[in-house]
């Protein structure tokens, strides 16, 4: 009887071998991240950080691909013609669901043609201006540009950017007329930012290494609260605008019809990555909050966040034909 039990237990040891032997790899080559920014914005900075950690994870290298060009929109065309196997994915910020709202042609369907995988971060965002520009507070920056209507001039990562729209959003209900400069991602729109070249910005914590520095001065945040990393800065609502939130989000994303097992690995490998101890405080040093939201649950959110965008995008009157 022994001899026997010993040789069931070790045909179940071979069987199990053999089983996971057999088993398919879902992930067989490098897997591509497309940013579909310029590098050394929000989107590409998150984008990196996770890099690493999914290349352990999944045990095929990841590597980063930045595709910029009109509010990510040639990145995330990039992605949604990949083949739907998980090997291409792309890490995007709130603009995807705003583009549909906002321009009139658009290469993909923006809620049929992708995958959501998972919320990677949420900010809130920071109105900066350069250290040299006369306006210590969002009210004083105001009454600038009443002073010179049509002179003062914001930027943002792209037309329809969520930076963008925050930018009209604060003209309309300030009553002021300001220009807007867009660039090819929040890096090189930060750059001038730095240089003076602009007046202002909504940022992403991206450029809170420049505020530490004193090349740049926050001088309002767009959350509810104060935030812990910038304690001393006023809300928008503190600076005299009641019903102004501004805020900005960052998701993971895979072509539409990636198998459902692949997308599920993909959301439970990111999620267990941003909530490692060491990136998990990274990112809120940073000034994000890290995202835990399964593919399901992130699907919703980013679909109520499309409808959201669509009302203040038409209140605004940005439109790209």
């Amino acid at each position: 009887m022994r001899a026997h039990s010993i040789a069931l237990t070790g045909l179940a040891v071979l069987w199990t071998s053999f089983a996971c032997a057999q088993e398919p790899r879902l992930f067989t080559r490098p897997v591509r991240i497309v940013i579909p920014f310029s590098p050394g914005g929000s989107t590409d900075i998150i984008a990196r950080m996770l890099q690493g950690r999914l290349a352990e994870s999944l045990g095929v290298p990841v590597t980063p691909d930045n595709r910029p060009g009109a509010n990510g929109i040639l990145g995330m065309d990039i992605v949604a013609k990949a083949p739907a196997d998980g090997h291409t994915i792309a890490v995007m910020s709130t603009g995807h669901v705003i583009n549909p709202s906002v321009y009139s042609r658009m290469p993909y369907d923006t809620m049929v043609d992708f995958a959501p995988i998972g919320l990677a971060t949420v900010s809130a965002s920071i109105v900066t201006v350069p250290s040299a520009l006369p306006a210590r507070t969002l009210k004083e920056l105001i009454a600038l540009a009443k002073r010179r209507p049509g002179e003062i001039n914001y930027a943002s990562a792209g037309i329809a950017n969520v930076q963008h729209l925050m930018g009209e959003q604060l003209a309309a209900v300030t009553g002021t007329k300001m220009v807007h400069v867009p660039y090819k991602g929040g890096g090189p729109a930060l750059l001038d930012l730095v240089a003076g070249q602009v007046h202002f910005m909504f940022c992403s914590p991206s450029g809170l290494q420049y505020m530490r520095q004193g090349r740049l001065r926050p001088i309002a945040v767009g959350s509810e609260r104060r935030q812990a990393h910038l304690p001393d800065v006023p809300t928008m609502i503190e600076s005299g605008l009641p019903d102004f939130l501004a805020s900005e989000w960052w998701g993971v994303y895979a072509p539409a019809k990636t198998p459902t097992a692949i997308v599920e690995r993909l959301g439970s490998e990111f999620l267990k990555a941003l909530s490692s101890a060491d990136i998990r405080q990274r990112l809120i040093e940073m000034g994000f909050e890290p995202g835990t939201l399964s593919p399901a649950e992130f699907d919703r959110y980013q679909r109520a966040e499309h409808a959201r965008w669509r009302k203040i995008a038409s209140a605004a009157g940005v439109r790209v034909d």
